[in-house]
């Protein structure tokens, strides 16, 4: 009887230690699972991630580089400021002016011509008492003599043209030939062909 209870109270003790060993080993088993839920990176959503990729760039206000502004004025619907393409042509110009109107006279113009930033477009003939281009007879501008405002009312020559023609005779002398105009910056040989009928050196 005494062996037996003392085999008994071994066996009793074993199992306790094992149970506690068992608990302790249960008890860390958890908290290394909290410890790696917590350290585990947070995941974005697809959905917001998608959001955030593809959402619209903010708006700078800024004219995309390679277009061209010009001024279009006379015998249109709506005559002002417009951006156009870079390949955009003088037809392109009047159409965004919303249109020709009735009365509009575009035989002297080249509506095929490429368009020029800063140039200005006049749809129609000039009125001699608004554009100062010469007198009654219909005299040649001389860009040697000629201000800012009557340069602009040449075809092709806006605000920004007419004052590189000023600022070239300024740095280089008076212009020695109508071609040489074609050496103003912004000035191409389509604009030149325009305008060297209307124009004299002297």
């Amino acid at each position: 009887m005494e062996r037996w209870t003392r085999r008994w109270t071994a066996h009793a003790a074993l199992s306790r230690r094992a149970v506690l060993a068992l608990t302790v080993l249960g008890l860390l088993a958890v908290g290394a699972t909290l410890v790696a839920l917590r350290d585990r990176p947070q995941t974005v959503e697809p959905d917001t991630a998608v959001q955030a990729a593809t959402g619209p760039a903010p708006e700078t206000g800024a004219a995309p580089s390679g277009d061209v502004i010009v001024h279009v004025s006379g015998d249109v619907s709506d005559p002002g400021l417009f951006t156009l393409d870079s390949g955009a042509r003088v037809s392109d110009a009047i159409e965004a002016a919303g249109g020709p109107l009735p009365e509009a006279e575009l035989d002297g113009l080249n509506l095929a011509r490429p368009l020029t930033d800063g140039e200005q477009i006049v749809v129609g003939p000039p009125d001699p008492e608004d554009t100062g281009a010469g007198t009654a007879g219909g005299s040649l501008v001389n860009v040697n003599q000629a201000d800012a405002a009557t340069l602009e009312t040449l075809p092709g020559v806006g605000e920004v043209i007419a004052a590189n023609i000023i600022a070239y005779r300024e740095e280089h002398g008076p212009f020695v030939q109508v071609e040489d105009l074609v050496n103003v910056s912004k000035i191409g040989d389509a604009v030149l062909a325009d305008i060297a009928p209307l124009v004299t050196v002297g």
